[in-house]
């Protein structure tokens, strides 16, 4: 780790210690705008003491030295962020270097000890502020409240507050935990629920960081990344700027990462050595699941039938899951279910496993999912209709991480979720708990997909999803990131099918909110294509005149000034200007100025 060291009034970085760290403070707090606080790189090109995070790194300074400590680290300019080795790093290590830490600064920007006097009524008049300050709800300061030993509260002008010790009633209150956590720091005596709760309502800039700013309190953890089938997305870059993907997980002796893959290249790219391959189910294991899943296990007497069914179904465990389930439902034999499979038109079977993956591994029988989710489809639409239109809906997004709040409105709470009850008893998709997000098996995604464009039901569900998608956007802010930031990835999918008419509206306002959406993610580049599409659209639909279109137009200039094409930007700023002047007129108070941006129309 680095530090820093005060010296002639002068605050300078030490290089990166291993060995022999000597005793130091460490500042935690809440980070301002990107823009207004210290970093590495300012540290080491000598500037930075004009902005306002410097304030936070005196402070630091001259509360150490008040404490007999000549060193002390800040987070924002102690790491180097633009090594993603080092990143990883630290972030690995952070609750170590505050449970090591002599003593731990809170900065409570925005608490003044102006007005406070000494007198014993009014020693609290600030805990108001206090407890509604937002370091309490911060990610990462979960754990600088608890890993260091001295943790002591300071207004943004120095003034002392009291420390975690005299003030642990308060923050017991503020923060829901226990008296007892706040001053053990062997976190492993409470159990694993609680420690979560502790976290539960919390915020973090980025979402991965949630997970990330809880490795020091679980101690021991586990990552898992399943299906990780496309290895692009690991070791490529997506700009020249950035870093890899793999370059950002974590690494640490306390945790492991598995990856599950069914490409054993990826297997080795991602894990070298570290590669268990799991063997295709046998007709032990496949009369084991089997069974699990049966009511009637009765129905396993029948030694013959249960074997050509397990190779119908290709020992796949959906396949054999969805089966029983059927079976159950309807209380039929396993022989019935067999029938069942032979009736199905071959051309139906062939439609439905076009684009599996893995053909070779049934060669010459049908596909066993499409088969199993044909069966159990046609009876969702009898029996649930609008579970079989959630089907259908999920069918024209991502199949991962699907918000709840996406879906559309049934008739009644009860009968949404009856509907998903419905999918998730026939192990159509998964959700773990009842408003997290969801996931559908991708071969289901897909035969879903298969089976809508067959019917010709594809483009009209994918126009219902591209409308409930502009719905549900609504305005777009850096208020409701956390909301718009889990429709994106569905927004792209949508917006990726093959378009019923270039004209259609629903269309063109998602592409709009999906272009703010990336501008305000700070995706500059990607949100240009999006935007020029707009214009043009509009320009050929409206006439170049339009306000909507002057509007897309200013901010596409917008967007081209961000990503650095100032020359690009400045024309069609001079164009839109120029338009409005001779539209609105001279003397009309928007002619000549640029249209407002962000301006839904």
């Amino acid at each position: 780790m680095r530090l820093l060291k005060c010296s002639d009034g002068q605050v300078k970085l030490t290089k990166d210690l291993v060995h022999d760290i000597p005793s130091y403070a460490i500042l935690s707090h809440t980070w301002g705008p990107d823009t207004e606080e210290v970093t590495f790189r300012d540290l080491v090109d000598g500037t930075g003491k004009d902005k306002i995070g410097y304030e936070k790194i005196k402070f630091c300074a001259e509360q150490a030295k008040r404490d007999g400590l000549q060193y002390f680290w800040v987070d924002t300019c102690c790491i180097d962020k633009s090594n993603s080795t080092e990143l990883s790093g630290a972030i690995n290590s952070m609750f170590r270097w505050y449970q090591s830490a002599a003593r731990c600064y809170v900065y409570l920007s925005g608490i003044s000890a102006t007005g406070y006097e000494d007198s014993q009524q009014a020693g609290l008049a600030w805990e108001s502020a206090f407890r509604a300050h937002r370091w309490f709800i911060r990610g990462w300061t979960l754990q600088e409240l608890l890993a260091p030993t001295s943790v002591e509260f300071f207004t943004q002008d120095g003034r002392r507050l009291g420390d975690k010790k005299c003030l642990e009633q308060q923050i017991h209150e503020i923060t829901g935990i226990a008296v007892s956590a706040l001053r053990e720091s062997d976190l492993s005596q409470f159990d694993v629920e609680e420690r979560f709760k502790w976290a539960e309502t919390r915020q973090t800039t980025h979402e991965e960081d949630w997970a990330y700013c809880l490795l020091g309190i679980f101690g021991q953890w586990l990552l898992v990344f399943d299906n990780a089938d496309d290895v692009g997305i690991w070791v490529n870059k997506s700009t020249p700027e950035s870093g890899r993907l793999i370059d950002y997980l974590p690494r640490s002796g306390y945790g492991s990462i598995i990856f599950t893959t069914r490409d054993k290249k990826t297997a080795v790219t991602l894990a070298g050595r570290n590669v268990v391959q799991i063997s295709e189910m046998d007709e032990a294991g496949g009369k084991q699941l089997l069974e699990k899943y049966l009511v009637d296990r009765d129905l396993l007497g029948s030694e013959g039938d249960a074997t050509a069914l397990l190779i119908r179904l290709t020992y796949l465990p959906l396949a054999i899951v969805q089966a029983a389930i059927y079976v159950n439902a309807n209380g039929i034999s396993l022989g019935d279910y067999l029938s069942l499979l032979e009736e199905q038109e071959e051309d139906v079977i062939d439609l439905l496993s076009e684009d599996f993956e893995d053909q070779a591994r049934y060669r010459d029988v049908k596909n066993p999912v499409a088969t199993t989710w044909l069966i159990s489809f046609e009876q969702i639409r009898q029996r649930d209709p609008l579970a079989a239109d959630y089907l259908s809906f999920m069918a024209c997004i991502d199949a991962k991480d699907i918000p709840p709040s996406l879906l559309p409105p049934g008739q009644s709470r009860k009968k949404e979720i009856d509907a998903m009850g419905t999918l998730q008893g026939y192990s159509f998709l998964a959700k773990r708990s009842v408003d997290s997000a969801v996931n559908i098996h991708r071969l289901v995604h897909l035969a879903t997909r298969n089976w809508l464009r067959k019917e010709g039901l594809l483009p009209g569900w994918t126009g219902r999803v591209i409308a409930r998608l502009a719905e549900v956007l609504g305005d777009v802010d850096h208020d409701n990131r956390v909301t718009w930031r889990s429709y994106m990835p569905h927004a792209y999918y949508a917006l990726g099918s093959k378009p019923t008419g270039q004209d259609d509206k629903d269309r063109l306002n998602l592409l709009w909110k999906y272009g703010i959406c990336l501008y305000y993610d700070g995706r500059y580049r990607e949100a240009g294509a999006p935007f020029e599409q707009v214009v043009e659209t509009r320009k050929a639909k409206l006439g170049a005149d339009h306000p909507d279109t002057l509007t897309s137009m200013a901010n596409l200039a917008s967007t081209l000034w961000n990503q650095g094409r100032w020359e690009e930007a400045e024309k069609l700023d001079v164009q839109v200007m120029e338009t409005s002047k001779t539209k609105l007129g001279a003397d009309h108070p928007a002619g000549g100025k640029r249209p407002r941006s962000w301006k839904y129309r």
